[in-house]
């Protein structure tokens, strides 16, 4: 049986937190509690120097029925959640209660797993699978269908993804780079402009690529449309993934509990059309001259 998972991808800063929280209040979705983070130290494809590896498609062979079940547990890496449970004090997340015993999630994972033909797709179903089976306090409708999780850059892995997965869909959200700037500075205020450009630009090319040459499978959202036309937006994507649409979806929660604030969930620390302007506001003449010049020609592509 195949995964029905949704992947929600965005270049740092741009977003895509933002759009998990918002399908978090669907009763179609079950939605990772933090980042779903599936990647492997082991992987090396020319990437890991842009992209950290926690935020990639998992580095696992084609057949891992030879490798234990704790030993594939223990691959991935998920710090946000694994660190979570490894100590609740040190973690962003320590004022949210997620009521999740690793010891029994890694149960879960072993019985998820087939005895043999253990796919990539049948990995990652056990691990995403079992941390629903294991959570104890997750609000519930009944009527889950879909899994949602919000992993920054994975639209990179696009290809490998789909390939792998045959009921996955991938959703990217793109921000404008002036503003996705302002607010990743803030963050890491050693950023260098061209760099982030550079990146930015990368990212966005392939979410667009992507989203022309699999439309039934990856579609491409601008946070500027989830801000100012946020129900028509849910809407359509609800129609895309075949969902309900309903209005719960338009305030971001956590486990169904409305969220007085973003943060910690991504780098954009206020969703309205207000902060994206003051962001622009803050830019110099030269600073805009240069993200202009390095992603002007993608920027066009998204209208």
């Amino acid at each position: 049986m195949s995964f029905p998972v949704l992947l929600i991808s965005a270049w740092n800063d741009s977003g895509g937190g933002f759009l998990h929280r918002l399908f978090d209040g669907h009763p179609e979705c079950f939605v990772y509690p933090f980042e779903l983070q599936l990647g492997t130290e082991s992987l090396r494809d020319g990437f890991d120097g842009w992209f950290r590896a926690k935020y990639r498609w998992p580095d696992l062979p084609p057949d891992s029925s030879e490798i234990s079940a704790d030993d594939l547990f223990a691959r991935f890496i998920d710090d946000e959640v694994k660190g979570y449970l490894r100590s609740r004090e040190a973690s962003k997340f320590r004022r949210f209660d997620l009521d999740l015993p690793v010891d029994e999630w890694r149960a879960r994972f072993r019985e998820l797993l087939p005895a043999t033909g253990r796919s990539r797709e049948a990995v990652i179903a056990a691990y995403v699978e079992g941390l629903f089976g294991a959570w104890h306090n997750r609000r519930r409708s009944g009527r889950e269908r879909l899994y949602v999780g919000h992993c920054p850059v994975i639209v990179v892995d696009a290809d490998r993804i789909l390939a792998d997965c045959p009921d996955a869909r991938l959703i990217h959200v793109v921000r404008r780079p002036t503003s996705g700037f302002v607010d990743f500075r803030r963050r890491v205020p050693e950023m260098e402009i061209g760099s982030y450009c550079r990146k930015w630009a990368l990212v966005n090319l392939l979410g667009f690529y992507f989203a022309q040459k699999y439309p039934a499978r990856v579609a491409t959202v601008r946070l500027d449309c989830l801000l100012e036309q946020r129900a028509a937006t849910l809407r359509r994507l609800c129609d895309w993934l075949g969902l309900a649409y309903g209005r719960e979806m338009e305030l971001p929660t956590w486990n169904g509990a409305p969220l007085a604030e973003l943060p910690p969930f991504g780098g954009v620390p206020v969703a309205s059309i207000e902060h994206e302007q003051e962001c622009e506001r803050s830019l110099s003449a030269e600073e805009r001259a240069t993200i202009e010049a390095e992603t002007g020609s993608v920027m066009r592509l998204y209208g």
